[in-house]
């Protein structure tokens, strides 16, 4: 954990001496961090939100994390067939069948707790859609609503890994952003005729 507050307060310290660049570093980081999870939230969220502000850097974090895992999505559902045609798919064939179909019937709800989760791979969710036949339309509103509930948690609620599994407050507010997800997702469902 140390590390990653190393990192951060690196980040912050070059970023404070680039003034010009700031903004668009910070957007540019968030952005890279949600198509190659390279950088946690963790460490990114506080560092938008201290250039930014609380609401300005959660919108702006909310934005390019959509945008990001819509290019994801996007990019493997261009390149699927390339992808799915090599020996590995051959190899593992029936096991990413299966993958894939429980993918494409995922209900709304659940795709919504897949991203809303902390701790969830959300790269790998977003792969995995653009692989299978998944709706886009429910695809975006499950990216969209289990973003915010994501950001929400790890800007403004967290400060780490081990104090948030060590607060019992912090685990059930993680549950209750995760109902409310629940709730608008099944509300979005029914707005939009998502399957």
């Amino acid at each position: 954990m140390e590390i990653l507050n190393n990192i951060q307060n690196f980040m912050i310290s070059l970023l404070e001496d680039m003034t010009l660049f700031t903004p668009i570093l910070a957007s540019f980081l968030m952005y890279v961090g949600t198509v190659i999870p390279i950088i946690p939230y963790v460490v990114l969220l506080p560092f938008i939100f201290h250039f930014f502000g609380y609401i300005i850097g959660f919108t702006i974090a909310w934005v390019l994390s959509i945008l990001g895992c819509y290019t994801s999505f996007k990019f493997f559902r261009k390149k699927s067939k390339k992808i799915l045609s090599n020996r590995f798919y051959k190899k593992y064939e029936v096991k990413l069948v299966k993958g894939k179909k429980a993918l494409e019937n995922i209900r709304l709800e659940h795709l919504v707790i897949l991203y809303g989760l902390p701790f969830s791979p959300s790269a790998l969710v977003s792969l995995a859609a653009g692989l299978s036949c998944m709706n886009q339309k429910k695809y975006m509103a499950g990216v969209i609503i289990g973003k915010a509930i994501r950001l929400a948690f790890w800007g403004f609620v967290s400060v780490s890994i081990i104090d948030n599994v060590n607060n019992p407050t912090n685990l059930i507010l993680i549950a209750v952003l995760l109902i409310v997800g629940y709730i608008t997702s099944r509300a979005v469902k029914r707005r939009f005729k998502i399957k």
